[in-house]
């Protein structure tokens, strides 16, 4: 059965999430440029998640079905989406999965939001700093804002030791932009910052934190290994031959979170 579009108001900005089985809940979040079926339908995760709990996806504001303002309504908003989220659908707390960006969001709502969250996982993403990798995103900014372009964020994530030609960019701008909005996403890098977290907070987090990282993902490694030292019960597995966006792919992934959430449920 397909899961039907569900839409609330959170802060005056429209957003779309989906829901499906039963039991205890968990919230997926997609990461940057993506969405709930870019994130987690497309590679079966949102139906394997589903067998065993009640699993939810939020599209995040700016992304997918949600609206897409262009003003500074980003940044510490998105993890109150997930407050707010929890809600709307009168969850008291619940389990919190989220893929890079979507990572962030889920690390800040348990830090904000302790008493609704019961465990986080994070995939790809670790515990960043707010200063962290500012003038990419300042560079990021400017390049959605004039030209509608990726660029600078690609050729970061760019596994390959060499960098990627023109052609490689424009095909890999055109495929992650297909159904964003430019001036939207260039409104997320500027506010990015505020998903950035301090050692301190990361120390104060008592529930139970796993993180999964692929080897060969140059950019979050290091957010991975911070947020384990920070954090000192935290688990961690790493995925061989994975880089940020291949670990989607990876068929062990869904067993990974199906696992980890059997363990603190």
């Amino acid at each position: 059965m397909t899961a039907v579009d569900e839409y609330f108001d959170s802060d005056g900005v429209k957003l779309r999430y989906i829901e499906q089985g039963y039991g205890e809940p968990v919230v997926l979040m997609h990461g940057y440029t993506r969405n709930i079926e870019r994130g987690w339908v497309d590679y079966k995760l949102f139906d394997q998640i589903g067998e065993f709990y009640r699993v939810i996806a939020l599209d995040a504001r700016g992304h997918g079905k949600s609206e897409k303002p262009h003003g500074d309504v980003y940044g510490q908003q998105m993890y109150g989406d997930v407050a707010r989220l929890l809600d709307h659908l009168n969850v008291d707390s619940a389990h919190l999965v989220g893929y890079s960006m979507g990572g962030r969001m889920a690390l800040n709502a348990t830090i904000h939001y302790p008493d609704r969250v019961r465990s986080t996982m994070l995939l790809a993403a670790g515990a960043g700093r707010p200063d962290d990798a500012s003038e990419l995103w300042e560079d990021l900014q400017e390049s959605l804002t004039t030209v509608g372009q990726l660029h600078p964020l690609m050729k970061v994530l760019w596994s390959s030791r060499n960098p990627p030609s023109e052609r490689q960019l424009a095909a890999m701008n055109a495929n992650l932009m297909e159904g964003n909005d430019p001036l939207a996403l260039a409104a997320v890098a500027r506010q990015y910052a505020e998903l950035g977290v301090t050692t301190a907070e990361v120390a104060s987090i008592q529930t139970p934190l796993q993180v999964v990282i692929g080897e060969d993902d140059a950019v979050a490694l290091a957010d991975a290994d911070r947020l384990c030292h920070d954090a000192p019960h935290a688990t961690r597995i790493n995925v061989a031959g994975a880089d940020h966006f291949s670990l989607l792919l990876k068929p062990q992934l869904g067993t990974y979170i199906v696992d980890f959430l059997q363990q603190v449920s």
